[in-house]
């Protein structure tokens, strides 16, 4: 899982070997972004689409060619833009999903 550039590996408890660990990605930008793609690059495969695509590969093989796979994206829906849209710009804050005014102000 931790292979290659997919992570620091250390001995629970070893203080020394994390402080080590840390002191690396804190100063080595490339291990960091390394580390980071992939990471993304394990994990897309486990996206919900992803997912639900080989979940449906899956039954569509053990259906023996009876089940016919349709795939479907949902309506694009902008009204959060909208929503966080003022005359000024978009604002940068949100609680949940209604914009935070008074966030911007402090």
């Amino acid at each position: 899982m931790l292979s290659g550039d997919n992570g620091i590996i250390f001995d629970f408890g070893n203080v020394a070997q994390l402080t080590q660990a840390v002191i690396r990605l804190l100063s080595d930008e490339d291990a960091r972004y390394k580390i980071g793609l992939s990471g993304l690059h394990r994990m897309a495969s486990t996206a919900w689409e992803n997912s639900a695509i080989a979940h449906g590969k899956v039954l569509q093989k053990l259906g023996k060619g009876k089940l016919n796979l349709r795939y479907s994206l949902p309506e694009i829906n902008l009204f959060h833009i909208n929503d966080m849209t003022t005359s000024f710009g978009i604002i940068q804050f949100a609680k949940i999903n209604r914009p935070d005014i008074l966030a911007v102000i402090h």
